[in-house]
């Protein structure tokens, strides 16, 4: 089950990462102006997806962990 779970996080951060290249050229400015005038929205949604998944990544790593070194409980 977690080597699905992880595969759907590496498929989402592919993802993620496919648009965070594609909106690579959305909008030029400096970041003061960018955040004031609300735009760079797209590129900020595939910053947080990337990220996102990373951290699902690590949290389904941390589970496979628990159930390889944890004994189960009722022997």
């Amino acid at each position: 089950m977690e080597a699905v779970a992880a595969a759907v996080c590496f498929a989402a951060g592919f993802a993620a990462w496919l648009n965070w290249r594609r909106s690579r050229g959305e909008k030029a400015g400096n970041a003061h102006h960018l955040v004031e005038s609300g735009d760079g929205r797209t590129r900020f949604m595939a910053m947080v997806g990337m990220m996102t998944s990373a951290l699902f990544l690590i949290a389904t790593g941390f589970a496979a962990l628990n159930l390889t070194t944890v004994p189960a409980c009722g022997g």
